[in-house]
């Protein structure tokens, strides 16, 4: 790895940080998914319903996530000369000069999860990308949204080796019509587990 290709000093809120996938963004081109992570315990106390799905221990400690997808994308500075007089374009000047500086983190988007672990339970609260980074409008067709999601359940459960189920919303407000988000989920494997969650079962550590 060359100078340029160091990623950037992260600061040390996020814990975690590895490879997730690949997608496609600008003009389709291939870029690596990477997944920078927060990992924190944290106590926890509320009723058996206060979850999407009941919680059989109403106390502990559970393991809050919070983690952003993003992507390496040059980092470049531009040298602009001005123009001695205005240009009937509009333009102001052209650029002289380009300098690469290195690489920078795009984000693009958030996920966020609990791990309960004394009922074994993944509750993954939201995974989604940004609109401008999806790859197709259609939730059934964004190869993006199917690489993010995938990433991230195999990224929790490489962690958390203990939980036997990961759950999720029934809905989001980033994927509508709920219609289409549920047929979603229920392509990954997912099944409607009551009226606020679908879940699967975690099976050797695997999904």
């Amino acid at each position: 790895m060359t100078e340029h290709e160091r990623q950037p000093q992260e600061d040390e809120y996020w814990t975690a940080d590895e490879q997730i996938g690949a997608v496609r963004l600008w003009r389709g081109e291939p870029y690596s998914l990477r997944l920078k992570a927060h990992i924190q315990d944290e106590l926890y106390r509320q009723g058996k319903t206060e979850e999407i799905i009941p919680l059989r221990h109403q106390q502990g400690v559970r393991t809050y996530l919070q983690a952003k997808p993003y992507v390496l994308v040059p980092e470049i500075t531009l040298g602009v000369q001005l123009s001695p007089r205005p240009d009937p374009r509009g333009a102001i000047g052209e650029v002289a000069s380009s300098t690469w500086e290195g690489m920078r983190h795009e984000e693009l988007g958030l996920a966020q999860a609990w791990l309960y672990l004394e009922d074994r339970t993944l509750v993954l609260w939201e995974a989604y990308l940004l609109p401008q980074f999806r790859g197709s409008p259609n939730l059934l067709e964004d190869t993006n949204t199917y690489t993010l999601w995938e990433g991230v359940e195999h990224f929790l459960i490489d962690r958390f080796p203990s939980a036997e189920q990961i759950v999720t919303t029934h809905a989001d407000p980033e994927y509508e019509p709920t219609e289409t988000y549920q047929a979603f989920l229920r392509s990954l494997g997912y099944q409607q587990l009551g009226q606020q969650a679908f879940g699967k079962t975690v099976k050797n550590n695997t999904l």
